[in-house]
């Protein structure tokens, strides 16, 4: 009889923690602003949704992308590893652009687009290729985060 409490009691607690741990991933979506555009973004702000990114997704509809959200500044690479679109990437630091690059192509054979930043960010925007163009976004852009529950 003790033994089953005792399981019961550590099940119980095991559910607790799994809980608190999967409330730390607070938001699903958000709505980013730059010069009055409107952007729909998934939220990356777990290790896995991090590392996965866009990866393996089919294309991205206009005006929409993903956002990193990164635990501190520092300079974050970025890949294309399994992507099947080209895409503009936007670092940001304390809700300003900082760095910009523009249609970073899909792997053609084993060749895989990578970049590394020059400055520090803490969080990084995905959007379809020629977003930045379309909106003239430029480093000092401010950017407005709007996160949804």
């Amino acid at each position: 009889m003790i033994k089953r409490t005792y399981i019961i009691l550590l099940f119980l607690a095991c559910l607790f923690l799994a809980g608190c741990i999967f409330k730390i991933n607070k938001y699903e979506k958000a709505t980013i602003v730059i010069k009055d555009k409107i952007i729909l973004v998934d939220v990356a702000d777990t290790p896995y949704k991090l590392g996965k990114g866009l990866s393996g997704r089919q294309s991205l509809a206009e005006n929409q992308g993903m956002i990193f959200i990164f635990p501190k500044n520092s300079l974050y690479k970025f890949w294309m590893n399994e992507m099947k679109f080209p895409l503009d990437i936007i670092w940001i630091k304390d809700n300003k652009i900082v760095e910009m690059v523009k249609n970073m192509s899909i792997p053609v054979d084993d060749n895989i687009s990578s970049y590394e930043p020059q400055n520090e960010a803490n969080m990084v925007l995905e959007v379809g290729s020629g977003t930045i163009e379309k909106y003239n976004w430029q480093p000092g852009d401010e950017i407005q985060i709007n996160f949804d529950r």
